[in-house]
C-alpha cells in the first residue's frame, strides 16, 4: 500500500489568452474548385495508346496449397496481352524485404502467392489485356486447382511461434 503525500508548494494555474489559431475553421483548400467541378486528374484517368489493364485472380480458399494454375484459355482470347503466375513471380523477382525478427523474416513473400494461399482473396495469378473488361473476363477463365487446409484460425500454442518442447 502507498501512501499519498501531499505537494509542499500550492501548484498556480494561471489564465492564459487565447489567440485564435486554425482549430475549429474552415481552410479551403486549393485544389477544392477543380475537384468539386469535376476537373481533377486521377491516376486512372490517364490513357495511353497501347495501354493494358490487369485484373488479378483471387483465392477463394484462407489457406490452400496450388497444385496447378492453367492459363491457356485466357490466353486465347484476342487482346490478351499475357499472364503471371506466382511461379514466374518467384523465378523473376525477388521477395520482398521483410523488416521484422523471426520467425517473420523468414517468410518469402512475393506479389502472387507462390505455392499456397494464406487468405482468402490473395492474388494468385494476373491477366493484362486491352480493356478492363476483357481482363475482368478473361482472368474468369484461368482454372487455378487448389487443395485446400486447414486454416490457422488461433494463435495459442499450437500456432506457428510454438516452442516445439
Amino acid at each position: 500500500m502507498t501512501e499519498t503525500v501531499a505537494p509542499t508548494t500550492p501548484v498556480v494555474v494561471e489564465e492564459q489568452e487565447t489567440k485564435p489559431g486554425f482549430v475549429g475553421t474552415s481552410i479551403p483548400r486549393k485544389e477544392d474548385r477543380r475537384l468539386v467541378q469535376g476537373e481533377g486528374v486521377f491516376f486512372d484517368d490517364i490513357k495511353r495508346h497501347g495501354m493494358g489493364f490487369v485484373h488479378f485472380v483471387r483465392s477463394p480458399y484462407a489457406h490452400a496449397k496450388i497444385k496447378s494454375i492453367d492459363v491457356s484459355r485466357a490466353l486465347e482470347l484476342g487482346d490478351v496481352y499475357g499472364t503471371l503466375t506466382g511461379d514466374e513471380v518467384a523465378i523473376l523477382t525477388d521477395p520482398f524485404f521483410e523488416l521484422t525478427v523471426p520467425p517473420g523474416s523468414e517468410i518469402k513473400d512475393y506479389a502472387l502467392a507462390v505455392g499456397k494461399t494464406r487468405f482468402v482473396g490473395e492474388p494468385v495469378a494476373a491477366v493484362v489485356a486491352a480493356t478492363r473488361e476483357l481482363a475482368r473476363d478473361a482472368a474468369e477463365l484461368v482454372e487455378v486447382d487448389y487443395e485446400p487446409l486447414e486454416p490457422l484460425i488461433d494463435a495459442g500454442p499450437r500456432g506457428p511461434c510454438a516452442d516445439p518442447a
